[in-house]
C-alpha cells in the first residue's frame, strides 16, 4: 500500500484566499482521493460560517503551515507570508484570469 499525497486541498485553500482578495479562506478540507468534504470557512471579519470561523486568526494559522505545492505553482498562486496578512496585504492579482473562469458545462 502506497499513500498518495494530494496537493489539491492545500492549493484550493490558497486559491480561495487569493480569489476572494483576502476576504475568505476555505480550509480543513477532508476526504478520500480527490473527493473532499467538511470544509471550514474563515472570513476576514470573522462573521458567519459557524463557530469554527476564526477570522484572520484562522487564516494566519493556515498560512503558517501552508507550503506551496505543484498545484499552487500550476495555478500561479503567489507564495504568501502570514505576516503579510497581519499587515493587511493580500495576494491580489496573483490568480490568472483563466483560473477564475469556470469551464462551460457540457451535456
Amino acid at each position: 500500500y502506497q499513500r498518495r499525497v494530494h496537493g489539491t486541498p492545500q492549493a484550493f485553500s490558497h486559491f480561495t484566499y487569493c480569489f476572494s482578495k483576502g476576504e475568505v479562506l476555505i480550509c480543513d478540507i477532508q476526504g478520500v482521493d480527490d473527493f473532499y468534504t467538511d470544509p471550514q470557512v474563515h472570513s476576514k471579519d470573522g462573521r458567519g460560517f459557524g463557530t469554527g470561523n476564526l477570522g484572520v486568526k484562522g487564516m494566519l494559522k493556515f498560512f503558517e503551515s501552508h507550503r506551496c505545492n505543484a498545484v499552487c505553482a500550476h495555478l500561479r498562486l503567489a507564495p504568501h507570508n502570514p505576516r503579510d496578512l497581519d499587515a493587511g496585504t493580500q495576494c491580489v492579482g496573483s490568480v490568472p484570469q483563466q483560473a477564475a473562469a469556470l469551464p462551460a458545462k457540457t451535456s
